[in-house]
């Protein structure tokens, strides 16, 4: 089963989306250029239709909001991947960025 929208936020945890789930997956401290981040415990959720809509306009605004997009990934930016496989790089401090990742960790609490 193919994700519908995969995200890795600006420290590297990762979220994978279906219209029916969302998954969660930590960054853990052996894995972190740190090496003490720990971004908490994996979670496995199910998702409405109604913030699946939700998560759905925060990623088009995200893919429209050209000036926030990035020709590389540095560290602290997120990296936005389509069911197409189209991939977006979000900057470190972009609105659409903060939006989207408030909102996804919403949907894992």
């Amino acid at each position: 089963m193919s994700s519908t929208y995969s995200y890795h936020d600006g420290s590297n945890n990762g979220f994978e989306v279906w219209p029916n789930r969302i998954v969660y997956h930590p960054m853990k401290p052996q894995f972190s250029s740190s090496g003490m981040y720990d971004g908490g415990n994996p979670a496995d959720k199910a998702l409405s239709e109604e913030k699946f809509a939700q998560l759905k306009m925060l990623v088009d605004e995200a893919i429209a909001c050209n000036d926030e997009h990035l020709e590389d990934r540095p560290k602290g930016s997120g990296l936005l991947k389509t069911e197409h496989g189209t991939i977006f790089i979000l900057a470190m401090n972009g609105a659409t960025k903060i939006r989207l990742e408030a909102f996804l960790r919403s949907l894992i609490l």
